[in-house]
């Protein structure tokens, strides 16, 4: 709610609308859109972090995205792989 009464530059005209961001993400059906891979994990991610209000426009508010591991066995994290 602080977010959108702010109103970043930045931040996704659907987010005016709606103080519920689950709700938003529900109505913009971004995520059964990811589901039906009809978009990339990229885009999909891409498309939060622009309901969020990031960009690449503002360093203080680049997208976040998840680091992605593939050992999930070892008992210690190589970062560096």
């Amino acid at each position: 709610q602080a977010l959108v009464s702010a109103k970043p530059r930045n931040l996704h005209p659907l987010c005016y609308h709606s103080q519920n961001p689950e709700r938003l993400v529900k109505k913009s059906e971004i995520t059964d859109r990811w589901v039906r891979r009809e978009i990339t994990n990229f885009e999909y991610l891409m498309h939060l972090n622009t309901f969020a209000g990031r960009s690449y426009n503002d360093i203080t508010q680049y997208p976040v995205f998840p680091w992605v591991l593939c050992d999930y066995e070892s008992e210690e994290i190589d970062l560096d792989d």
